[in-house]
């Protein structure tokens, strides 16, 4: 028997398909608050409305990227703890956890 941490199927996922992957995670937020939760990751906004939805009532997903630098921009645009970034000045209550995974499984950055 073997427990799996979000990040052991965050990195399995990246690795499976091959993907680049953000892990998102959030915080202050809920459904009642979606336009701040749009303002501190607006790539959210290239989702399905259910898709960002279901993300945000449980709490933490998975999302994958066609590319590197899609994975990147969306990295560089999401405001968490650290606060605004060079892409995003927003300042408002949501932040937004965003770690990035390689297509090989490597974890390799994150924003708090």
């Amino acid at each position: 028997m073997k427990a799996l941490s979000d990040f052991d199927t965050f990195k399995i996922v990246a690795k499976a398909t091959a993907k680049w992957c953000l892990f998102v995670s959030f915080s202050d937020a809920d459904t009642g608050v979606m336009d701040e939760v749009y303002k501190a990751a607006p790539w959210l906004k290239n989702l399905d409305y259910g898709v960002v939805i279901d993300l945000v009532v449980n709490g933490d997903g998975i999302v994958t990227f066609d590319s590197e630098q899609e994975c990147w921009a969306a990295f560089h645009s999401t405001v968490g703890d650290d606060g605004p970034t060079k892409t995003n000045p927003y300042k408002g209550p949501v932040k937004v956890y965003a770690c990035v995974c390689d297509n090989t499984g490597v974890l390799l950055s994150e924003n708090t």
